[in-house]
């Protein structure tokens, strides 16, 4: 396992109070609680972990297959904006009520995700939580499998020559059926859609499989796939302070983009024609509303799974995942908590950037259908299509 550090020593600058006149009874120096203070002004650490693999060099000249070793990298790096903060009120002098105003330059905003006390990462989310890492992995496989699936499209052959020599007519009827309006113009766009998503829009893949197969070599090969999903968090945390005299509030906006995905790479047993036939796959593409299935439960993945580890000669898989934060401070001041004669202002800002990325080695996952929802906006369309479709 190989190590390496990206820390940097902390930046520090200049902090404290400035002297201050009150009325006429001269100038006087604020005795602050912490009258050495130093302002934090930037933190930067990073670390990496990794496998190395032996003969690695000469193995890539030679085209062969690299494992999926594991390694991780993070960066992190927060940066301060001082602020000056400044506090009004009256002192009294001479028996008399005397205004005054007193400021504290290198005020700081304290780092949301890095404990400055133990000097380490804290509040970095787990990218697995919630994650279905089998499969993520199934589906890796899965898009191992050329996109030509020339038994599906041979049984599906007589569907689509109907389609491409009745089309002229099933457009003259989608328009009339529109013109009636109500009911009709709702059945007929939900018609139209599914023509073109399940009809048109599939001829025209196929079309594109079979031109895109026919330019690769056919030969035993390296082949890999990828399967992911991603999300995105913004939230506004807030945290109050009693700094000085002053109550106040730490408020922080974060954003944090997560990705995980799985990785499949291998070699076959033999040529790449022995992945475009399956027959398993092919009768659940025939089952009505199989596709809808899919959305829910990953039986078609599963299927396309089994038949990539049949076909392979060796076979690597790896969990993966990428993380970004990015985390704004502000700071304020709500009010003097001491003296109601007193108010303060505070001006501090901050910035954190934090990065990782990571690769799991992972053992082939138990090839069994799961719930593994997969709604996207055509489909939520589609849904409405086909629920017309019943009901009208």
């Amino acid at each position: 396992m190989t190590t390496r550090t990206f820390d940097q020593p902390n930046t520090y600058g200049k902090a404290g109070y400035l002297p201050f006149t009150l009325g006429n009874c001269g100038s006087q120096q604020w005795t602050p609680a912490y009258p050495e203070a130093q302002a934090l002004l930037e933190i930067r650490r990073g670390l990496y972990k990794g496998q190395t693999t032996e003969r690695y060099h000469e193995l890539l000249e030679a085209g062969g297959l690299l494992p999926l070793n594991a390694y991780r990298r993070w960066d992190y790096r927060y940066t301060s904006n001082p602020g000056d903060y400044a506090i009004f009120g009256t002192q009294t002098c001479n028996g008399q009520p005397v205004p005054f105003e007193a400021t504290y330059k290198g005020l700081t905003m304290p780092p949301r995700f890095w404990d400055t006390s133990d000097d380490a990462l804290q509040g970095i989310p787990d990218p697995w939580t919630g994650v279905n890492t089998d499969a993520l992995l199934i589906a890796a496989m899965a898009n191992m499998l050329p996109d030509l699936d020339a038994l599906t499209t041979a049984l599906e052959a007589r569907k689509t020559v109907d389609m491409v020599v009745h089309a002229r007519k099933d457009a003259k009827r989608l328009i009339r059926e529109a013109l009636r309006g109500g009911f009709h113009t709702v059945k007929a766009a939900s018609d139209a859609w599914l023509a073109w998503r399940y009809g048109w829009q599939q001829l025209a893949g196929d079309v594109e499989h079979v031109y895109n197969f026919l330019q690769t070599p056919i030969q035993a090969l390296v082949v890999e796939g990828r399967s992911g999903e991603s999300s995105v968090d913004s939230y506004t945390a807030e945290e109050t302070y009693f700094w000085s005299s002053s109550d106040g509030a730490y408020v922080w906006d974060v954003d944090i983009d997560i990705s995980v995905r799985g990785n499949a790479v291998g070699v076959l047993k033999g040529e790449t024609l022995n992945l475009i036939a399956n027959p398993a796959i092919s009768y659940w593409e025939t089952v009505p509303y199989s596709f809808v299935a899919d959305w829910f439960v990953n039986v078609g993945d599963v299927l396309a799974a089994w038949k990539v580890r049949a076909s392979m000669a060796r076979l690597y898989l790896s969990l993966g995942s990428k993380m970004d934060i990015t985390c704004k401070g502000a700071m304020s001041v709500l009010g003097d908590g001491s003296d109601p004669t007193t108010s303060a202002t505070a001006n501090a800002t901050s910035m954190e950037r934090y990065t990782s990325r990571e690769r799991i080695p992972a053992s082939a996952p138990s090839l069994v259908p799961s719930f593994d929802v997969k709604i996207t906006t055509p489909r939520i369309l589609d849904a409405a299509a086909l629920l017309s479709k019943r009901i009208l």
